[in-house]
């Protein structure tokens, strides 16, 4: 018997899928328009995705227990937003743009984990 997937699972997902995707490609070259060397441009580009599995697992068990998903999968999309914004907005500022790549590598990663369990 073939899964059915739910329509609103594809678009969310897709949504989701694209802005990690952005912020994993380009993570590196816009830690090095700040001005770093390539060594330390890859040393910088770790603790972004640290904080992402952290807030993932923490949004993960928070969901599990409260047992609600929609809230959890809202909340980052909207910090993602706020990341992608600072990244597109200041080019004055290398320290609010490394702070807006936390927040826009960190909130698509950790509602990930959560949509792919609503929809499991």
């Amino acid at each position: 018997m073939a899964t059915v997937i739910p329509l609103p699972c594809v678009p969310v997902r897709g949504s989701v899928l694209n802005l990690s995707d952005c912020s994993a490609y380009f993570a590196p070259a816009i830690i090095q328009s700040l001005g770093h060397d390539p060594i330390r441009t890859q040393l910088l580009a770790v603790p972004p995705w640290a904080c992402a599995f952290g807030l993932a697992m923490t949004l993960a068990i928070m969901s599990d227990r409260i047992g609600h998903r929609f809230i959890f999968t809202l909340i980052p999309q909207a910090v993602a937003l706020t990341g992608f914004g600072i990244l597109f907005g200041v080019h004055h500022n290398p320290n609010l743009q490394y702070a807006g790549l936390f927040l826009a590598a960190s909130a698509p990663y950790s509602s990930m984990p959560v949509i792919v369990c609503w929809f499991a």
